[in-house]
């Protein structure tokens, strides 16, 4: 079983997820911030992070960039989601330190393909 940390601010997208994780035997940590996500991570061993891109304290991008800076959590892999996204967004979120960035809506079959892939 791994555990992965979902941060979004949709409430039901982190409950999406939660079930979602659950049905295939994961533990899911939800956040609905960047600062309450790092705070989880330096808490806690993480398998996965998976986050959106708008986030209300911070963006994806910082919050990876936040993440990639400390040493006892720049090994976790990260997935990036928007709902808006361009090329450009996803080429910067790969040189900030994700390893996928993938456009919202997601299929509920790529999403569990792409997360099960890291762990």
């Amino acid at each position: 079983m791994s555990i992965i940390l979902f941060v979004d601010d949709d409430p039901d997208s982190l409950y999406t997820y939660q079930k979602a994780m659950s049905l295939i035997g994961h533990t899911a940590l939800l956040a609905a911030n960047g600062e309450q996500a790092l705070l989880t991570a330096e808490k806690t061993h993480l398998d996965l992070i998976v986050l959106d891109f708008h986030l209300p304290d911070m963006n994806g991008m910082t919050l990876i960039k936040k993440i990639k800076e400390n040493k006892s959590l720049n090994v976790i892999p990260i997935i990036m989601l928007s709902a808006s996204s361009t090329n450009l967004v996803a080429d910067d979120v790969i040189s900030a330190g994700a390893e996928i960035f993938m456009n919202k809506p997601l299929s509920l079959e790529d999403f569990l393909s792409v997360v099960n892939g890291f762990l």
